[in-house]
């Protein structure tokens, strides 16, 4: 996953960088236009774009491939949560908040992959392998908040994307 420092803007037009930077940065909401673009949502976008932007709508694709990272845009959900945790900050360290990788199953926690972290950037970096099927469901690999004697999953893990989503997975995804 790149790092805040890593992510290259200009490949954005001069007066859409500093709004892209704020949304990666800090979570800040955008306006319309760019909110189509995080969401994956190419025909509200190029339909709420100015004559300039229309014509650069392959510049955003190319930059979120490339420089984004993939927690932070795909569709309005994950463009909401990546605000919700306010960007890159809320990857950051925060005093006495720890998370981990782990299995859910069954709507409880199963065993933890990975040690407690003080930020949300090495748990990113955890990709999966495939996780090993059971009688009573399909353990999948979730990222976890650890509040006090709360355990919770923030994000989960999707191999057919082979990236993180969030939210803890749904129903239909315990049972695949």
């Amino acid at each position: 996953m790149p790092t805040k420092e890593d992510i290259n803007y200009s490949l954005l037009p001069d007066y859409m960088q500093e709004g892209m930077r704020l949304y990666m940065e800090r979570g800040i909401p955008t306006g319309d236009f760019l909110f189509y673009i995080l969401s994956n949502n190419f025909v509200a976008a190029g339909a709420q774009a100015d004559s300039y932007n229309q014509h650069r709508l392959f510049d955003y694709c190319n930059f979120l491939y490339n420089e984004a990272p993939t927690i932070s845009w795909g569709k309005e959900e994950t463009v909401w949560t990546w605000m919700k945790h306010h960007g890159f900050v809320g990857l950051e360290v925060k005093e006495g908040v720890f998370y981990s990788v782990g299995y859910w199953m069954d709507d409880e926690v199963h065993g933890m992959g990975t040690a407690n972290y003080t930020q949300l950037k090495p748990c990113f970096l955890y990709s999966p392998t495939e996780p090993t099927k059971s009688p009573d469901g399909v353990p999948i690999h979730c990222i976890f908040h650890h509040d006090s004697d709360r355990v919770t999953p923030i994000y989960h893990w999707i191999h057919e994307s082979k990236a993180w989503f969030p939210g803890k997975p749904s129903k239909e995804e315990q049972q695949q």
